[in-house]
């Protein structure tokens, strides 16, 4: 009796072992779904850009609204002046938002500025203010990440 239950037990450890086996093998197909996911990675998409070379001073106008796929995006910005006292300063606001802004950028008394500005709020639709002063040119792109 002693016997037929060890044997009982010895077999149903191999089942088990066979079957963690067996899962443990890689026959191929994993590699195919890591690969497919790879390949589908997020990367930046340009979704809106902004600018201007007349030199007139901007005042808080705001820009056509855009939205955002991702979980996060960015601002990038480029602003020239022959003025010390050049002023570019962004707002970035959820549609709809006229006072509470998510995001701000500014170049201030720097004749020339380039950055760019991560935003961590997503998934919606936004819109852009702009304020210059003794700007001869800037522009400006919004990519989304995802």
């Amino acid at each position: 009796m002693k016997r037929k239950v060890i044997v009982s037990l010895i077999a149903i450890v191999a089942v088990v072992a066979a079957v963690m086996f067996a899962g443990c093998v890689d026959d191929g197909t994993r590699t195919t779904q890591r690969s497919s996911t790879q390949s589908g990675s997020k990367t930046w998409h340009t979704v809106i850009s902004f600018s201007d070379s007349s030199g007139n001073d901007l005042d808080m106008k705001p820009t056509q609204p855009f939205t955002i796929k991702g979980n996060k995006w960015r601002v990038t910005y480029d602003m020239r002046s022959d003025s010390k006292y050049a002023c570019f300063v962004g707002y970035a606001y959820p549609r709809g938002e006229t006072t509470v802004y998510i995001s701000s950028w500014s170049c201030i008394n720097d004749p020339s500025c380039s950055d760019t500005k991560s935003i961590h709020k997503g998934h919606g639709d936004y819109y852009l203010k702009f304020m210059t002063a003794n700007v001869d040119s800037w522009k400006l792109k919004v990519e989304d990440y995802y």
